[in-house]
């Protein structure tokens, strides 16, 4: 009696199957509801979970970039491929990739090593120069 339905679990017939199924998209239309509200609820919860998303998203972009002003090395490797790309909402700006790159290889960061080395033989960020890439 652990449910206002008497169901020691709170699913209506108190299997495990109904108990996933309340939560999951086959539970919606499993629970009576005609299609176009099952269409609407889903389109609402979808809506939802974009929003969430974008802000998410958003805080962990400003996050990353606070640590890599910190000089943390490997943020600064993750926001120099953001920058060098121009992806995953940075504006692409080869020169400041190269300085990030540049901080953190300073730190030993092994990867950020490999990535200055590779903008130092192609040019991206600063002169192209052979010597400096190897």
């Amino acid at each position: 009696d652990g449910s206002p339905d008497g169901s020691p679990d709170g699913s209506p017939d108190g299997s495990p199957d109904a108990r996933s199924r309340e939560g999951s998209l086959e539970g919606v239309g499993a629970a009576g509801h005609d299609a176009r509200g099952v269409r609407l609820k889903l389109a609402h919860r979808l809506q939802e979970a974009r929003l969430a998303s974008r802000r998410l998203k958003s805080q962990a972009l400003n996050y990353l970039r606070g640590a890599a002003e910190a000089g943390h090395p490997s943020a600064c490797v993750e926001m120099g491929m953001r920058m060098r790309e121009g992806r995953g909402g940075v504006a692409r700006d080869v020169e400041r990739a190269y300085g990030l790159f540049s901080a953190a290889a300073s730190e030993g960061h092994p990867k950020a090593m490999l990535l200055l080395a590779k903008a130092q033989w192609h040019g991206a960020g600063c002169a192209a120069s052979e010597e400096g890439a190897l």
